[in-house]
């Protein structure tokens, strides 16, 4: 899904797609992502690098426990907020 434009936001078909293990956002012009990712319980991997997240690291990604690979490669983001402690099986942090 990389190099898509989504400036209004990621469509909510994805957060339905709840066995879903990977997912590549990148490049897609997000400002944010919607508190329904949440949903995806399964998913291992995402990248989410090159989107303006300007206004900090987006809260669901905190909640996505089964992460364990976290790819955010210039998404302007100035700090990391104390909840990515939740991120338990997080083995790579890009």
């Amino acid at each position: 899904m990389s190099w898509n434009n989504f400036s209004e936001g990621l469509p909510d078909v994805f957060t339905s797609m709840t066995s879903l293990r990977e997912l590549d956002i990148s490049s897609c012009k997000l400002p944010t992502l919607p508190e329904s990712m949440s949903n995806l319980k399964n998913l291992e991997t995402l990248d989410m690098s090159w989107n303006n997240f300007s206004g900090g690291l987006p809260d669901v990604v905190t909640s996505m426990t089964s992460l364990r690979k976290l790819s955010m490669w210039n998404c302007e983001l100035a700090t990391l907020p104390e909840s990515m402690s939740n991120l338990k099986n997080l083995e790579t942090l890009n």
